[in-house]
């Protein structure tokens, strides 16, 4: 809001440098107390957004702040519709269920005195006296396929179709006209899908910048809670270069941040998504042979990691992390036998396995000096 409209337009005089900060609209953040409408804080937000997050999964076309609701404005008149075409049915049904009984006037029978029920003898002097009333059992095939309309109808304003939902078909389909079904299902569940995680990811930037808020006022820094510094420790990060004095700070929430909702890249079908993944392998040797800098890349320890994750995530394993390990394994592998890492004075070479440091080599044909060989994979 424009502090400076709103007071003049309040009346409420201000000095020119008041006049000056307060120029232009601007965001503020104001705690109410609304048993008493007293205003218990008002201050400048310098997030400079909102503190709340629009979720408008079914935007409106001629007003992009407003939506329609799912039940209120999508669902609510096929609830209706499907609702009238039930008791009609119901109604059908129960009248050729119990269907009515003529009886010709000046007959004996009295439904009073004698009930119709099982086992009961009704007497009549003719055979015409008492008939049921024959009802045709027309329009209550076209009545279940109306109410089959209808929750097709729900499912399609939903986002979802006879397939997609695992319904079985009442026609013979091709599989063509069941694949291009999906597709379309899928298209417009995504889009649903896709608007709901862009309001939790800009969530999720408003959280960002309220921690770093905060721990900009604490320049001591935040404990962190030991569950992150096991996963932190189970990925391989530095944690004394990073984190020396094991606290969280301000500075290591600096740089570009994107936020992904957990489970969003997510697929539905998971034989498919296997399928995909047996097709790369197969397709991955060809590729090796096109692109032989490819086949250096696959030795990497870091993308057969990734390989294995992807292996794990698509066939649902839960133990990963003794398939994956750790990549601090693959960096301890690769450092040469260092005299100052074995805790040997500088100078002294380290001995042969089994033997103590300085002691002198074993007899053999003497090995040519090799240079340490560079770490393999991407900088840790």
């Amino acid at each position: 809001m424009d502090l400076k409209r709103f007071l003049a337009w309040k009346g409420v005089p201000l000095s020119a440098k008041s006049a000056k900060a307060f120029d232009g609209p601007r965001w503020y953040v104001a705690t109410v107390q609304k048993d008493q409408v007293v205003m218990l804080r008002f201050q400048h937000d310098d997030l400079e957004r909102s503190r709340f997050v629009l979720v408008n999964l079914f935007p409106r076309t001629d007003r992009a702040t407003e939506g329609f609701s799912f039940v209120g404005h999508k669902l609510i008149t096929i609830l209706e519709e499907h609702t009238a075409w039930r008791n009609m049915a119901a109604d059908r049904g129960a009248m050729l269920i119990s269907a009515p009984i003529k009886r010709l006037t000046g007959a004996l029978w009295d439904p009073f005195e004698q009930p119709m029920g099982p086992k009961e003898v009704i007497d009549v002097r003719d055979m015409k006296e008492i008939e049921p009333v024959q009802l045709s059992a027309t329009g209550m095939n076209e009545a279940f396929e109306h109410i089959q309309m209808c929750e097709r109808n729900a499912d399609r304003v939903a986002g979802a179709n006879d397939i997609a939902s695992g319904q079985v078909l009442q026609q013979n389909k091709t599989l063509g006209e069941v694949q291009m079904a999906t597709a379309a299902a899928e298209v417009r569940m995504d889009m649903i899908t896709r608007r709901f995680q862009e309001a939790m990811e800009d969530l999720a930037q408003i959280r960002h910048a309220i921690w770093k808020r905060t721990l900009a006022s604490q320049p001591e820094g935040v404990e962190p809670p030991d569950s992150l510094m096991v996963g932190l420790e189970g990925r391989g990060v530095a944690i004394d270069q990073f984190l020396p004095e094991k606290k969280i700070t301000a500075g290591l929430l600096d740089g570009a941040f994107r936020f992904k909702p957990h489970g969003s890249v997510e697929t539905a079908d998971l034989n498919r998504a296997q399928a995909l993944f047996g097709q790369a392998l197969q397709t991955l040797p060809a590729l090796m042979q096109l692109f032989p800098s490819l086949a250096m890349q696959m030795q990497d320890p870091a993308t057969g990691r990734a390989w294995m994750r992807e292996f794990c995530r698509v066939f649902r394993i839960q133990a990963r992390q003794a398939m994956l390990g750790s990549p601090a394994q693959d960096l301890q592998a690769a450092l040469p036998a260092m005299p100052g890492m074995l805790g040997l004075p500088p100078g002294m070479p380290p001995g042969p396995p089994g033997m103590p440091g300085g002691a002198p080599p074993m007899p053999g044909p003497p090995s040519p000096l090799m240079p340490p060989a560079a770490m393999p994979g991407r900088p840790q």
